[in-house]
């Protein structure tokens, strides 16, 4: 997609050559790991620290795809 004139237009633009979503899966591992935590403070660490982590990962995952977009 792509936009001039503030209108938005699908370009055909596809995902590089070997570029796969494992946010599934990382996903499906974090909530496997809350289920087996205790509730209560383990539990609010636990939930806390895999928020920070992801909100960090997809920060580089969007400061890298910055760097490499072409349209």
């Amino acid at each position: 997609i792509s936009q001039r004139n503030g209108q938005l237009k699908a370009t055909g633009a596809q995902p590089a050559a070997g570029a796969k979503d494992s946010s599934k899966a990382t996903v499906d591992r974090m909530v496997a790991m809350l289920n087996q935590t205790p509730k209560g403070a383990a539990f609010d660490t636990a939930y806390v620290n895999g928020q920070v982590l992801a909100h960090t990962n997809t920060l580089q995952m969007v400061q890298k795809a910055v760097g490499q977009a072409k349209d």
